[in-house]
């Protein structure tokens, strides 16, 4: 969840929904993702971070920009690796914004 939005990742991709009305959520875009569901979704800064379950062949690592909940697009995508070393490597990228480094940076550090 981030402020009126909601992101749900499922096992067809990301779901994102205004819940401005909970008793009336809508719908506003669906992205299609490659992977299996994962309930824990990091969310900020116009930034959703999904990884998909390694179990499955090969771990992968998304950062979805979702500046415009209604068309997120991929802006990074790495695979295989232990999850805190590709984070750390996506995040020390010259082209990631440093708020989403910082997010980034942040998830390593809390699972540690």
């Amino acid at each position: 969840f981030e402020g009126n939005l909601m992101y749900l990742s499922t096992s067809r991709g990301l779901s994102i929904y205004d819940i401005s009305r909970p008793d009336s959520p809508q719908r506003l875009s669906f992205f299609p993702l490659p992977h299996f569901e994962n309930e824990d979704v990091d969310v900020g800064e116009g930034v959703v971070i999904i990884s998909n379950d390694p179990s499955e062949g090969v771990g992968l690592i998304y950062v979805v920009d979702v500046s415009d909940p209604t068309m997120p697009t991929i802006t990074f995508r790495k695979m295989p690796c232990r999850a805190s070393v590709c984070i750390s490597t996506l995040a020390s990228q010259p082209t990631m914004p440093p708020t989403i480094s910082q997010m980034m940076m942040s998830i390593v550090h809390s699972s540690s």
